[in-house]
């Protein structure tokens, strides 16, 4: 696969959020733990139940630091119950890191592999806690919650 760089990234740090999440309020202050941790990329998470864990991707955190030392997308056994929520932060590395990347199991380049090349290079990925509610839409009941969501939002 060749290069997934764009013609004109800047050089300084991007968020790329999935467009099935809605998130209430901003996300401004991910941004500024970002830039206090001086990190090369951060994954926004939440704890989620055992089940749900298996539908989505999923972290493993150094305890004593919350750096991310695993990301692992979907997995029939997951390794923790902190999922990705879809928002991450990150610098143009992450483009050569997935231009590394062949097809998953499920025949998609995965996000979450591109952040895991990034971790085994030795970046310092950071798990930041939601600090909000955010819905991942995947069918009917979830659109109502989403509702709810921005119903209630002053932004």
């Amino acid at each position: 696969m060749p290069s997934c760089r764009p013609p004109r990234t800047s050089t300084g740090p991007f968020v790329v959020c999935n467009g099935d999440n809605v998130f209430e309020g901003d996300l401004a202050w991910a941004l500024e733990e970002y830039e206090q941790a001086d990190a090369d990329a951060a994954v926004v998470v939440a704890s989620v139940a055992r089940e749900t864990a298996t539908d989505t991707g999923v972290v493993t955190v150094d305890a004593d630091d919350n750096r991310v030392t695993d990301i692992i997308e979907k997995p029939a056994d997951p390794p923790s119950t902190l999922a990705t929520t879809g928002c991450y932060i990150a610098t143009p590395e992450l483009f050569d890191a997935l231009g590394l990347l062949r097809p998953s199991a499920r025949g998609e380049y995965e996000l979450a592999d591109g952040i895991g090349v990034l971790i085994r290079a030795g970046a310092d990925v950071l798990a930041f806690r939601a600090k909000h509610r955010r819905v991942n839409v995947n069918g009917p009941s979830d659109i109502d919650r989403a509702e709810a969501i921005l119903e209630t939002d002053p932004e």
